[in-house]
This record gives structure tokens, sequence and C-alpha cells, in this order.
């Protein structure tokens, strides 16, 4: 219980400095609007490089605040059956997430971003021995917590570059394996905000 009110009370905070801050000019485009977007993070599980990928949907306030939902998922194992141990962990990751991001920072055409969310989902679990015959196969509930900060360079109004990186907490199961960084590295692009830019300079002619 006390881990949900540290959340809250986090949110809350991130929602008062985000309300502190007026946005700058490249942030014309101040009416709320979907958003729709695939997010990848980039984590080290059972000594392997992998990537979380991420189908997520939510709502864009003014532009400083997203609230958000989504699923997420580890396309491929992490981990190898024949890598020489005595036993090998191989694992798959499902999970779906609520969360938010506030803007906190704005300078010049950069952004800084707090990003927090909450999950829930599922871990596949297999252990085999150093002959690869499978020792065993679960599937556990697991609740990952993912805090982190990253920036975002508007290169034009509707067109931003972003990187960053975080923690993730992973409760209830397989703490200590699954618990590790995270590195975001993506792009953004903004139809609404391309179509606000193109409507401006129509007019100004």
């Amino acid at each position: 219980m006390k881990w949900i009110l540290n959340i809250v009370f986090i949110h809350l905070l991130c929602a008062v400095a985000t309300a502190q801050h007026e946005a700058p000019a490249h942030k014309v485009y101040h009416k709320n609007e979907f958003i729709l977007k695939f997010d990848n993070r980039q984590t080290h599980i059972n000594g392997d490089f992998i990537s979380i990928y991420g189908l997520i949907a939510g709502i864009s306030i003014h532009h400083t605040i997203r609230i958000k939902t989504g699923i997420n998922a580890t396309l491929f194992h992490a981990g190898s059956a024949g890598n020489g141990k005595n036993q090998n962990n191989v694992s798959r990751l499902q999970f779906y997430t609520l969360g938010s991001e506030f803007d906190v920072a704005d300078v010049g055409k950069v952004t800084g971003i707090i990003y927090l969310q909450t999950g829930l989902g599922r871990h596949y679990h297999q252990v085999y021995d150093m002959n690869e015959n499978k020792i065993s196969d679960q599937s556990e509930l697991i609740l990952p917590l993912e805090a982190g900060l990253y920036g975002s360079y508007h290169v034009l109004p509707w067109i931003d570059l972003k990187i960053g990186g975080g923690w993730r907490w992973v409760l209830l199961n397989s703490q200590d394996r699954l618990s590790n960084y995270f590195l975001k590295l993506g792009i953004g692009l903004h139809a609404k905000k391309y179509r606000y830019t193109r409507q401006r300079k129509k007019s100004s002619y």
C-alpha cells in the first residue's frame, strides 16, 4: 500500500511542477488531443540486451501532460538455453501499463520530461540445464514500475527527437532478475501539429 501512495504523490508533485511553467513558442497548438504511438525501451535481462516494445494510446493535455495506457512485450526471449552454465534462465515479458508524462522544463527547443508508469502482466520463465534440457516452464504475475527522465528536441513544431532513460522495478516475483535500467531513443511525429502549422502558413499569405 505504501508504494501505491508514493506513486500517487509523485504524480501529483509532477503535475504541480508542470502547471508552474508556461508553454514555449514551439508548443503553439494548445488543444487536447488523442495520441497513439509505438514505444521501445532498451534494457538488460538475463545477460541480454533486449527491447521492450509498446503500443500506447492516451490523451495529451495542452501538450504538457500526457495520460496514457498501453500493452508492452518483449517480442523475443531474453537469455539463452545453451551458454554453458549449470542453470540458464530464459524470459519473455508481457504487461499492460498506465502512466503519465510531465513536461517540467523548457530550454530553447529542448523539453525535459518526467516519465512515470505502472503495469501488470506476466513473466514467462523457462529454466534449462547446461545440456539444454528444460527443467521448468513457468508463468508468474509481475507488477513493473518505471520512472525516468528524457529530453525532447523539437526539430520542427511537429517533429521531435527523444532520448533518455530510467529504472524499472519489478514487484511480486523475479524482482532481482527483472529490475534494471532502460534507455529510450525515438522520434515523434505529430499530425495535428503539422496540419495546424500548415494552416497558419496559408493564412499568413
